[in-house]
């Protein structure tokens, strides 16, 4: 069995047996949330405040906010879907290894 390193070992595993995408992914979800959620924000304000006032203005940037929340977090669902994938053939070869022995 394979034993988990940390992150900055994984980080600098040149043989990319450890992948650090899954010890990050978390920190990855909360910035793009963070940033997009003040972008939305900024914006709703700047489109309030300007001449061209609406019902536009309050709902196009929570709307493209949670579009691109949505994107992101099926993208890196997918990431991990494929980091899992390739975690239990790993898994699949080494007990095929050892029932070989």
């Amino acid at each position: 069995m394979r034993q988990n390193k940390g992150f900055f070992a994984s980080l600098f595993d040149f043989s990319f047996t450890e992948l650090v995408t899954t010890k990050i992914i978390k920190v990855i979800y909360i910035l793009v949330v963070v940033v997009f959620a003040g972008l939305a924000i900024i914006s709703s304000m700047n489109l309030i405040f300007s001449k061209s006032t609406g019902l536009f203005s309050l709902i196009l940037p929570p709307f493209v906010f949670l579009l691109i929340v949505t994107f992101t977090r099926v993208f890196l669902e997918a990431m991990v879907a494929i980091h899992r994938i390739q975690e239990h053939a790993a898994e699949i070869a080494e007990q095929g290894r050892e029932n070989r022995n």
